[in-house]
């Protein structure tokens, strides 16, 4: 087996990872080859009573405006962001019940505002807890920090555009 990390380039969005490819590798031989590792923190953005996210523009703020992405999820489910963010990358699971965001670096603490149609149903100050991956054979230098949190927000009652 060996791992693999890469950074991946998809509408607009970049994102970083590593992940396990179940083939013959190169554990314990000492080789590093091209396989890389990058410092990554996944924010999970959910609604507390568990429900789907409703549709409208989600507007989510790191570290008082630092980073800004704007993202609609859209009546057929699908989600739309308003512009490239280049250390971000935010997807919607499947499930229609969670925002993923994927953030490059390892911030040590960061604060998080999450509104909805101008709204804001959420907002944390975060101190992110991060392992150690060694995305290659152990002798290699390459590692990286990969972190994760949940915030959880509330879906408002009336969830339509403010003026």
């Amino acid at each position: 087996m060996r791992s693999l990390c890469a950074v991946l380039l998809g509408a607009g969005l970049a994102a970083a990872g590593c992940w396990t490819e179940p083939s013959g590798g190169r554990a314990g031989t000492g080789e590093c080859g091209d396989v890389g590792c990058a410092d990554l923190l996944t924010l999970y953005i959910v609604r507390r009573d568990a429900g789907r996210l409703v549709q409208g523009e989600y507007t989510i703020t790191i570290d008082d405006g630092a980073i800004t992405a704007a993202c609609e999820i859209e009546t057929d489910g699908s989600l739309r962001c308003a512009e490239k963010i280049d250390t971000l990358s935010i997807n919607l699971n499947p499930r229609g019940d969670e925002l993923i965001l994927r953030l490059e670096g390892t911030p040590v603490t960061l604060a998080v505002d999450v509104r909805l149609n101008g709204k804001i149903i959420g907002s944390e100050v975060l101190t992110p807890r991060y392992e150690l991956i060694v995305p290659s054979d152990p002798d290699c230098p390459d590692t990286c920090l990969h972190g994760s949190q949940t915030i959880g927000v509330q879906s408002p009652p009336d969830s339509s555009p403010t003026e």
